[in-house]
């Protein structure tokens, strides 16, 4: 199985066995009023900086060695805003987790079945899984990329369509996040990209992550450039 793919069910009362760690997406307030037992607490909102660009190397690692992570585990992402638990769970992915998977099915009904349980408690840990670096690109990757003569990359746009068509990444396609969203239910995903590799990119970190866990899951060879349209224009590349 990829290291990297999506849960459609778990059973509440199975869901901490196996040696699975829980990660939680939503809030810190929500996470830590009732989630699955011993889940650890990580808000997509604490992986983005104020510049609205994902947070650095230094700082990620920092963070998720706070919720006692070696890096060693199997992790499962669940959240309420799809967006969110996605991002998490790339980001957790490109920092070298093992195996990490996401529930599509909205965290508070699964603890609405068994309320009260309480987030685990953090710790400290050394992060130390090798980071998938070579999957996360920046903007001059991705202009190398365009100019490759051979296997250039497709760019895919996870925006909404009017966002996508009032400016995109030269090249870029749109595939907008709900639309592959809602295509994984079938067992050939019909609006994936006609070829690969693949760039994902969305607005900013939120959605281009998301985008990139999603497409993923489905077993393709993609990589992804966080910073997004934001970064790209706020640099004057369009």
């Amino acid at each position: 199985m990829a290291p990297l793919h999506a849960v459609a069910e778990i059973r509440y009362a199975t869901a901490p066995v196996d040696g699975t760690t829980i990660v939680d997406a939503r809030s810190q307030a929500d996470c830590l009023q009732g989630s699955l037992p011993g889940a650890r607490c990580l808000p997509s909102s604490s992986l983005v900086g104020g510049d609205g660009q994902l947070i650095g190397a230094k700082a990620l690692l920092w963070r998720l060695g706070t919720l006692g992570l070696s890096g060693a585990e199997q992790v499962l992402v669940v959240g309420e805003d799809a967006t969110d638990r996605d991002m998490v769970g790339a980001v957790l992915y490109l920092a070298g987790m093992p195996k990490v998977s996401v529930l599509l099915r909205p965290v508070s009904r699964l603890v609405a079945e068994a309320p009260g349980q309480v987030p685990g408690a953090v710790r400290s840990a050394v992060f130390s899984a090798p980071m998938r670096d070579k999957q996360l690109v920046f903007a001059r990757d991705v202009r190398e990329a365009l100019r490759a003569e051979e296997a250039a990359p497709v760019v895919v746009d996870g925006r909404p369509e009017q966002a996508y068509w009032a400016g995109h990444l030269p090249g870029g396609q749109p595939l907008p996040l709900d639309t592959l969203r809602r295509s994984l239910g079938q067992a050939v995903p019909a609006v994936l990209p006609p070829r690969e590799p693949i760039i994902a990119y969305g607005a900013g970190p939120r959605d281009g992550l998301a985008l990139f866990t999603l497409l993923a899951a489905t077993g393709s060879d993609v990589r992804v450039y966080a910073g997004g349209w934001r970064d790209w224009t706020r640099s004057g590349r369009h």
